[in-house]
């Protein structure tokens, strides 16, 4: 695991989503996937049986695999495949992995059309989900992709069975701002970090 100093900011903003879903919203180079990996390694330290799982979603293939690789880092944990199953994590930008590979993580970092495809096919059900992260959450409108996920699955499962919500964005679009709580869940108001 990467020895890392987290920024008051980053700090308050993992005390906020300690009890309640997040919008975080931080310039570029902010470190808001630090965050979603402090989030993500505290809530698994957590985790119970059965829902023991973390999913961050990137909106393209470039962000999935510069993500996965932070997150790799930064959580000490090596990627899952076909040849060294060993691995818990997995990162999908490309063609879907084999359904077993959904079992043998605890952390999947994919783009929504393949997690979408996996919840449909029941490959991860948003029931064994602790923490689900949506970068670049402005995304998260009317029929993009987060909004289907979140309609269809999360909103689908039973309140206590859902897990929370970390989303980050650095560019809120004053349009989308209204329509993201309503689209993807029960968010307080979007937080905002000045630096």
């Amino acid at each position: 695991m990467a020895e890392l100093r987290l920024r008051a900011y980053q700090e308050e903003a993992l005390e906020a989503f300690e009890r309640h879903n997040l919008l975080v919203v931080l310039p570029t180079n902010t470190g808001k996937t630090i965050i979603a990996a402090e989030a993500i390694q505290r809530v698994l330290r957590e985790a119970t049986p059965g829902k023991h799982k973390a999913v961050f979603l990137a909106p393209t293939r470039a962000l999935v695999e510069q993500q996965g690789d932070v997150l790799r880092s930064y959580l000490g944990r090596d990627e899952w495949s076909e040849e060294d199953p060993s691995g818990t994590v997995v990162v999908v930008s490309g063609t879907p992995p084999p359904s077993k590979c959904y079992a043998a993580c605890d952390l999947v970092v994919s783009t929504p059309a393949i997690f979408l495809t996996a919840l449909i096919h029941a490959d991860i059900r948003m029931e064994q989900i602790a923490v689900l992260v949506l970068d670049e959450g402005h995304h998260c409108a009317k029929r993009d992709v987060y909004a289907t996920i979140m309609r269809r699955f999360y909103r689908a499962a039973p309140a206590t069975a859902r897990p929370r919500v970390l989303t980050l964005t650095a560019m809120p679009i004053k349009s989308h701002i209204p329509q993201a709580p309503a689209a993807c869940g029960e968010w307080p108001r979007p937080v905002t970090y000045t630096l």
